[in-house]
């Protein structure tokens, strides 16, 4: 048994966290689909707190996007437990969603139900059919992945990553697809190059995880070479007063927190990391 010590700064911490998750709950409710998820994980926690993962980035591409989503098939490569499907379900004929950690599956499958357009596959994608070993961090089991030199954390949990290449799907043939969300820690660029045909004959917008500068932006050479011509960052649109972060923390005590918004800007030079890209073959107003 843990043995309690009492503790005055930690007691109010608790108090204050417990009245704000509470009050929050009430509202969550009554806006955001109730996922199935793991305690204490990173991207649990930004749901108890935020109402769901990323939310200012998928409440811009409901804004934006669903006109190129709604009677075409979305693919979520790299679920999680299925934050990203479920919203995409709305605006989306279908949403097929892939996620190659066994663990995490058991809650996408659970997940899923929420809507009945949620096709669910316990792999991920690369550029050829495969099964590799997986590091997966301890405190954000969805950020597993197939590059160890990602994790520096990583579980004793020996687990084991089923890959497959896109184009080689035969279910995915007749498939319309107007819009490919992937997030998988380091391997996109290998699952690009599994899904050519398919990014050439359809065009689909795409929105991806871009935060290794080691690829040496091989994947946006790639995505060029494809058709690809336009690529976006998100940036935040918040209605903040100040620009200081310092001050912004003082401005939420004192006036209030604004809501996180998101919009979008050309990229001309890519020097930096990108928590997401979008990218398309036509410009996005």
């Amino acid at each position: 048994m843990r043995k309690y010590i009492y503790n005055p700064i930690l007691n109010l911490y608790e108090t204050i966290a417990r009245k704000y998750l509470r009050k929050k709950s009430k509202v969550y409710l009554n806006r955001y689909p109730i996922l199935a998820q793991y305690s204490f994980d990173f991207i649990s926690n930004e749901i108890s707190i935020k109402g769901r993962y990323e939310d200012a980035y998928l409440s811009w591409i409901e804004k934006n996007l669903s006109k190129f989503t709604f009677n075409k098939t979305t693919l979520d490569v790299g679920a999680n437990i299925g934050n990203h499907a479920v919203a995409f379900s709305f605006i989306s004929r279908e949403v097929i969603a892939f996620e190659p950690n066994p663990k995490i599956y058991k809650l996408l499958d659970i997940n899923k139900d929420i809507n009945s357009n949620i096709n669910i596959y316990n792999y991920g994608l690369s550029d050829k059919n495969e099964i590799l070993n997986a590091y997966v961090p301890k405190h954000n089991i969805g950020g597993g992945t197939v590059n160890k030199n990602r994790v520096s954390n990583a579980t004793s949990v020996n687990y084991k990553f089923k890959l497959k290449k896109l184009d080689s799907l035969k279910f995915m043939q007749k498939k319309k697809i107007g819009l490919i969300k992937i997030d998988i820690e380091g391997n996109e660029l290998k699952a690009f190059k599994g899904m050519t045909n398919l990014l050439m004959n359809q065009s689909p917008i795409i929105v991806f995880e871009k935060n290794d500068l080691y690829l040496k932006n091989e994947d946006i050479k790639f995505l060029k070479k494809v058709g690809y011509q336009y690529f976006y960052e998100f940036i935040d649109n918040s209605s903040w007063i100040f620009k200081n972060k310092f001050l912004r923390i003082i401005e939420s005590f004192i006036f209030r927190t604004p809501t996180l918004q998101k919009s979008i800007k050309l990229i001309n030079f890519f020097d930096k990391k990108y928590d997401l890209i979008l990218s398309s073959k036509f410009p996005i107003n």
